[in-house]
């Protein structure tokens, strides 16, 4: 999900903010188990060779960009700590991270509030 906050006010934004926690509501407090209360969350990262593979929980419809294009700002690190633009992209229910900079990740950073994450 994205963020509901907005420069000028949360006034804007209320229809969104109460259907947001109409869906949670409905899911923790009315036992809707099928209900999508909310966006993808980070389950886990696995450096498979020379990339990461990033794993996620409540997917609801799955895994999509807003405007059906490529995904973008990720980054990954090596034990060094120096970091490198990556290629990312959709596969299923996860996220395929690479970078020829970095033949050995250690560690990636993702768009959003998760931040830097190192792999399991």
């Amino acid at each position: 999900m994205t963020s509901v906050r907005s420069k000028t006010s949360i006034r804007k934004n209320k229809q969104e903010l109460s259907r947001r926690l109409a869906l949670w509501a409905l899911a923790h407090d009315c036992g809707r188990t099928k209900t999508a209360f909310r966006g993808p969350t980070l389950r886990n990262a696995v450096v498979e060779g020379g990339r990461v593979r990033i794993h996620f929980d409540h997917l609801g419809g799955g895994l999509k960009t807003r405007d059906g294009g490529e995904l973008k700002h990720f980054q990954i690190a090596g034990q060094d700590q120096k970091w490198a633009w990556s290629a990312a992209k959709i596969e299923g229910s996860e996220v395929l991270v690479s970078s020829s900079a970095v033949p050995t990740q250690s560690a990636f950073v993702m768009p959003g509030p998760l931040g830097r994450k190192a792999p399991t």
